[in-house]
């Protein structure tokens, strides 16, 4: 059994940053298609706050700390694991989550810089006539 955990072990590997790209566009679009699936119940800012909290509670961290993935990164067959492989807890999978505003600003960050390398490599063959 311990030599069938070593192997396992060898063959896990980080996902790909791309593949982390998508799965996130995944998760966000899914978490915000069952926050908007709740907003007309909503008659007050209060109630919208406290339900896109528990919304965002149940997807990430704790669909993370229960099985170690979210639909994303099923789909991806992706899992949140601690570096010994073993899962991780609620609170660090809720503290993994706050740092989600940093991935999602430096993914826009990239994207705008891709576009503007693509444009400007563009423009440049333009003028060279290629």
């Amino acid at each position: 059994m311990e030599n069938l955990l070593a192997d396992i072990q060898l063959q896990a590997k980080k996902a790909k940053p791309g593949i982390r790209y998508i799965v996130t566009a995944i998760e966000y679009f899914v978490f915000l298609s069952t926050y908007n699936l709740f907003r007309p119940i909503h008659n007050d800012n209060t109630t919208w706050g406290l339900s896109f909290i528990a919304i965002w509670i149940f997807y990430f961290p704790l669909m993370e700390a229960v099985t170690g993935q979210t639909l994303g990164k099923k789909l991806a067959k992706i899992k949140v694991v601690k570096k010994d492989f073993s899962k991780i807890n609620f609170l660090q999978a809720f503290v993994r989550r706050l740092f989600d505003p940093v991935d999602l600003v430096s993914q826009q960050c990239l994207t705008i810089v891709d576009v503007a390398y693509i444009e400007s490599d563009a423009m440049s063959r333009a003028r060279r006539g290629c």
